[in-house]
């Protein structure tokens, strides 16, 4: 009504627009104040308006991504066989991992922790959006490598639209994010409380403002499960 603090609450099912069904995965929010009331147009004539905003929050109502937090009895499969200098690893027992500043960086919405599976060294992500791993300070060349691998877990029983995207941010020259890689990762059907292994060459990831991967500083997963575990 324009006449004082209301309380607006929208439910993510639709688009106005028309398009596709949104997936639980934004990365902006914008605010048209002059959309007209039924939503198919512009205010006419358009007007000045000062609007003040508060308490802006995205509300799970259903529960889901592994809420009941049960974890895997069964360890990660063992990833593939090979030396261990033509691998660059992260997090895995198998080899030799490089130094990470920080596991969930100050800039991430999402916690972290380290469990044990089965003997298996484990991390326990409890994803809001996106979790992010900074190694800012020890980046790597990845340019001569050619394939990414990565086991994760959940018991989320409602897969539809869900997603497990990982992403490599590059920092040529060491002033912050200079392109990035990208990986559009859809969650299989029917993979609820198994482990799923991604296993696919880096060519496809979307190259972002371009193709260098001389100094890999940051490793990004956004996600949509809720608690997944992930080695």
């Amino acid at each position: 009504s324009g006449s004082g603090w209301e309380t607006l609450t929208y439910t993510f099912t639709t688009g106005s627009d028309g398009t596709a069904t949104a997936d639980g995965v934004y990365n902006k929010v914008v605010f048209f104040p002059n959309r007209n009331a039924a939503d198919d147009g512009w205010r006419n004539p358009i007007i000045d308006a000062t609007v003040h905003f508060d308490n802006i929050t995205g509300v799970k109502t259903t529960a889901g991504g592994g809420g009941n937090d049960n974890p895997p009895s069964n360890a990660a499969p063992t990833p593939p066989n090979l030396a261990d200098g033509a691998v660059i690893s992260l997090y895995s027992n198998a080899f030799n991992n490089i130094s990470v500043d920080a596991w969930s960086a100050v800039w991430d919405d999402s916690d972290i922790e380290d469990v044990v599976v089965a003997g298996d060294d484990v991390k326990k992500i409890t994803f809001t959006n996106f979790i992010g791993v900074d190694f800012a300070t020890n980046p790597f060349d990845a340019s001569e490598m050619t394939h990414f691998h990565m086991d994760y877990w959940t018991d989320e029983t409602d897969l539809t639209g869900k997603v497990f995207n990982p992403k490599w941010s590059n920092h040529q020259g060491g002033n912050g994010e200079t392109n990035a890689f990208d990986l559009t990762n859809p969650v299989p059907a029917g993979s609820t409380g198994q482990w799923v292994s991604v296993d696919v060459p880096l060519t496809d990831f979307t190259e972002v403002g371009g193709g260098d991967k001389s100094a890999f500083a940051q490793f990004l997963i956004t996600s949509n499960l809720g608690v997944v575990y992930v080695d």
